[in-house]
């Protein structure tokens, strides 16, 4: 197993443009992200003043610093996959698992639409839900029908259990886990950025 699947905290930087970087505690790049396969994304500003995200196909692989592939990370063609929930690869290209998104909306009058708490569900390669990811918000925010706006992400195991933080930049898992929800679990923050249209 590749070192970046075994560090229990891990430091995620994105670097714009489907770049990205893990780290271990001591500022060791552990691997690096970049596409290579896609339309060329946009910029911030592009991004900011598009009518619309980009949703197009694009595939991300994370190599370690030797040059040695960690894993691999695709959103889909919405037309040939029914969805744009990235889909993600072990180190051999076989299929791991898929991260999708399942938000809390509104529900209320012409805002119903409105995302109120981003939540994800962690599934393997048969479908199964291996965990459960959601964007902490207080109760207080929640039931008076407030945004969650915290960057900070719980991810819990079938009972509840938390098994891992994500704070932004910080990626804590709490106890080693099966290979294929590591591996979810560590790409998730890129197939995050991806479902929002990065």
């Amino acid at each position: 197993m590749h070192r970046l699947l075994s560090t229990p905290r891990l430091k995620f930087k994105g670097l714009g443009r489907r770049q990205y970087q893990y780290f271990d505690t001591d500022d060791n790049v552990l691997a690096s992200v970049r596409q290579i396969e896609g339309e060329r994304p946009r910029g911030k500003l592009g991004r900011l003043l598009a009518n619309e995200r980009d949703y197009s196909r694009t595939v991300l692989q994370a190599l370690s610093p030797d040059g040695a592939p960690v894993f691999i990370i695709e959103r889909p063609d919405e037309g040939q996959e029914q969805s744009i929930a990235p889909i993600v690869y072990t180190s051999d290209g076989s299929r791991a698992g898929r991260v999708d998104a399942d938000p809390l909306v509104d529900g209320r009058g012409i805002d119903k639409s409105r995302i109120l708490q981003f939540r994800w569900e962690l599934r393997d390669v048969h479908d199964a839900v291996q965990c459960r990811a959601e964007q902490r918000a207080s109760k207080m925010a929640l039931r008076i029908k407030q945004e969650a706006l915290s960057k900070k992400v719980d991810f819990t195991d079938a009972s509840g259990s938390r098994i891992a933080l994500f704070d932004g930049k910080w990626l804590d898992v709490n106890h080693q886990l099966p290979d294929v929800l590591q591996l979810l679990v560590v790409a998730s923050p890129i197939a995050f950025d991806l479902l929002d249209g990065a």
